[in-house]
């Protein structure tokens, strides 16, 4: 078995508590601060799912119906061309649906690739996913140079984004803009890794992709029943099947 060990020593936060916090977040800054919040995000998955996860959850943790979110960058045209070319993959409640509505909705929209447009927008609070999930470049790194000096405003970051955040701040500068982190990431935590070697129960395992920190606690939980390699990277592992 060959397993990642990117969140290894992580516990899991519910999907259904991160579409909560992302909500308190959206009502508390776009309807009392009269601020804007922004989503940094991939355009490819971690996108679909937190906009999926606004419309279904939404009304259930009581995202106010006059807050409208604003899509942006790649993730526009991912969601509306590849996803709607490959119904057939998705779930079955989702795969009778009008690919344009699948993302969006009255109050889910789609913003047009040009600078006027969103600077438009801003004009009003609001909530923006964007990508890159860097914000170093792209829709994403518009947004936040225009929303993060202001302390009305506030970012979620999904697990990927809070992990690169802050590495392009000056030593000393402070946050203006409120910052919260969710759990959004596309990597199994330390429970589902233990629990997919006990129901697979492989003689070996080789774990890569973490830190060595990260694969050397995994290494030691599961030693006493398997025999483990943790190769560095480019070193060749040499085994029999």
């Amino acid at each position: 078995l060959i397993m990642e060990a990117t969140l290894a020593d992580q516990k899991p936060q519910p999907f259904s508590e991160s579409i909560k916090k992302m909500v308190e977040v959206i009502n508390d800054t776009v309807l009392e601060r009269e601020g804007t919040v922004l989503i940094p995000t991939y355009a490819l998955g971690q996108a679909q799912e937190i906009i999926l996860g606004l419309k279904h959850y939404g009304g259930e943790y009581g995202l106010d119906r006059d807050v409208f979110i604003y899509v942006d960058g790649s993730v526009v045209t991912t969601s509306e061309r590849l996803y709607a070319e490959q119904l057939g993959y998705m779930k079955p409640y989702l795969q009778h649906t009008d690919p344009r509505e699948i993302f969006f909705s009255e109050n889910i929209r789609a913003v047009a690739n040009d600078d006027k447009a969103r600077e438009r927008i801003l004009s009003n609070p609001c909530a923006i996913i964007a990508s890159p999930v860097t914000m170093q470049g792209g829709a994403s790194a518009f947004y936040r140079k225009r929303l993060e000096k202001n302390p009305k405003n506030a970012v979620i970051l999904p697990s990927n984004a809070a992990s690169s955040y802050g590495t392009h701040h000056a030593a000393g500068e402070e946050e203006q803009w409120r910052v919260e982190r969710v759990s959004f990431a596309a990597h199994c935590t330390q429970d589902e890794l233990l629990g997919i070697t006990e129901k697979l129960s492989p003689r070996q395992i080789i774990l890569i992709h973490g830190s060595k920190r990260r694969i050397s606690d995994l290494a030691f939980r599961l030693a006493p029943n398997y025999k483990i390699h943790t190769p560095a990277v480019g070193e060749t592992v040499r085994t029999v099947l």
